[in-house]
């Protein structure tokens, strides 16, 4: 007899992240993190009404979520914002003040919890794949201890004995 209810990797972990999340926070989305953006919704929609977006994408704060999707994201994020502040403000002022908490994904991720999102391969000027970049991720993950890491697929690539580059410190 088969499992009527069967549930993909990804909508576990939606679920997983929401989880994690209590009402009144102040979270981000991050660029690129629609399964993140997906937990946050489930929050908001079941157990954490009050929750205010930080959006990197928008640079702003918002109350409301933009819809799922990967391209000109910003564009939502921009009209619903309550109010905006430019990349630099958030990262330097509004994040450590805020603490917020944040989800990400990394290429590579150590025992310390240190992680890449820069570069695969020991050479910087001729990576074996260059990644997405560290965009605020250094400037959070140096006070902020509600930083989460999800794997969507494990593997001896992903968790390594050492990153090839640090874009977030472990802790």
């Amino acid at each position: 007899m088969q499992d009527a209810m069967q549930y993909t990797d990804d909508e576990i972990m939606a679920v997983c992240i929401s989880r994690q999340v209590e009402n009144g926070e102040v979270i981000v989305q991050g660029i690129a993190t629609p399964l993140v953006m997906a937990g946050y919704m489930l929050a908001k929609c079941t157990h954490a009404p009050d929750l205010v977006f930080a959006s990197a994408i928008g640079q702003g704060i918002c109350q409301d979520w933009s819809p799922l999707r990967l391209a000109r994201a910003e564009e939502v994020s921009l009209g619903k914002a309550i109010s905006n502040f430019g990349f630099v403000s958030i990262a330097t002022e509004m994040l450590p003040r805020f603490t917020p908490k944040e989800f990400f994904r990394p290429a590579q991720v150590d025992s310390a919890g240190n992680f890449n999102n820069i570069a695969v391969g020991q050479d910087y000027q001729r990576p074996r794949m260059r990644l997405p970049g560290s965009g605020g991720i250094p400037d959070v993950t140096t006070f902020s201890h509600d930083v989460f890491l999800y794997v969507p697929h494990h593997s001896r690539a992903s968790f390594v004995a050492e990153v090839d580059f640090v874009a977030g410190l472990g802790h």
